[in-house]
């Protein structure tokens, strides 16, 4: 998925956040090259794969895609990784045919991205840059490809939030609509794995909280107590979000699940132990927070539109598919 401008700054955000790291940065990027290895409509691709509407995919990328998913996937089967893969081909083919049909074009810099990183993040050291970067299944080539293809990405989505485009309409009449019926509000005492030695010490702390949530204990006070999101800590009105707004599934599942007032018992994810509150919309904070509710509503409907395109391409496979390997020829 796509780095793009969102209003969650904490790991929930399913967007931006992948930059934060450098593994997770290569990650992005990988999802991303594959605009490189597209042909246009006339062009040709060398050892083709499969064809999404009218673009093809080589091989070797296809296979660069696949062991990926397979590291980020280490209990799915083959059958699961190949439909990972050709469902992230289908969104990066609709990128690409929305930059195509809106004649959209970047001056972005992969080089200067690659020096930028080399000095911030690796302090100079290229040999360990270009060992990430082989870690991850890239050279330096396709890095700044993805780099410079992650702009236009983002100019795609700017210009389709647009309103002067007429693609997504956002008035405040169809935003506060919106609002009402897709938009949720929680908070959440989060004890994180990474602050403490085991999970069942997690566990433990998390279980004693729920013990004093339940007996009547404000929750808002255990969060100032107990919380281990700094965003919660700096924002006590919680979190607003709409549809798959946050990386979190197991966060939004639950809320979504929850009476308002109502509060959970543990919820696991990746990231700790979490006790949620789904609160009740507040209209003071949706008026006084309007713009940012908007960003979120104009990037869902961004990823519904190029969801919607994606899933019209016809799909057809060449023989290269029957004999396709992991293993690089």
């Amino acid at each position: 998925m796509t780095a793009l401008p969102s209003s969650k700054p904490f790991e929930y955000n399913r967007k931006h956040e992948r930059m934060l790291s450098m593994k997770k940065r290569l990650c992005f990027c990988a999802l991303l090259v594959s605009l490189f290895l597209l042909s246009s409509c006339s062009g040709r691709v060398a050892n083709p794969i499969v064809k999404i509407g009218d673009h093809s995919f080589s091989t070797d990328f296809y296979r660069y895609l696949y062991l990926n998913f397979e590291e980020e996937m280490p209990d799915a089967e083959e059958a699961e990784i190949h439909q990972t893969v050709l469902a992230e081909l289908r969104e990066v083919a609709a990128v690409y045919e929305m930059a195509d049909n809106y004649d959209i074009r970047t001056e972005a810099s992969g080089k200067d991205a690659y020096e930028a990183m080399l000095e911030s993040d690796f302090e100079g050291d290229e040999a360990a840059l270009e060992a990430a970067l082989e870690q991850a299944h890239m050279d330096r080539k396709l890095f700044e490809t993805a780099y410079e293809l992650q702009a236009i990405e983002e100019a795609v989505y700017f210009f389709v939030v647009d309103e002067a485009n007429g693609i997504i309409h956002a008035s405040d009449e169809i935003l506060l609509k919106d609002i009402s019926t897709n938009f949720f509000h929680a908070s959440h005492i989060l004890i994180r794995f990474d602050n403490h030695d085991a999970k069942e010490e997690c566990l433990a702390l998390a279980q004693q909280a729920l013990d004093r949530v339940n007996k009547g204990k404000d929750f808002a006070a255990l969060i100032v107590e107990l919380g281990e999101d700094e965003f919660m800590l700096n924002n006590p009105d919680g979190y607003y979000f709409t549809h798959d707004e946050f990386e979190v599934m197991e966060f939004e599942k639950t809320v979504k699940e929850l009476e308002i007032g109502q509060t959970s018992g543990i919820v696991e994810s990746p990231y700790g132990y979490h006790i949620i509150k789904r609160l009740p919309l507040e209209e003071d904070y949706i008026n006084e927070n309007l713009e940012s509710l908007r960003a979120s509503f104009c990037t869902r409907k961004y990823y519904e539109f190029k969801a919607n395109l994606a899933s019209g391409f016809t799909v057809s496979y060449t023989d290269a598919f029957e004999t396709f390997s992991a293993e690089a020829e």
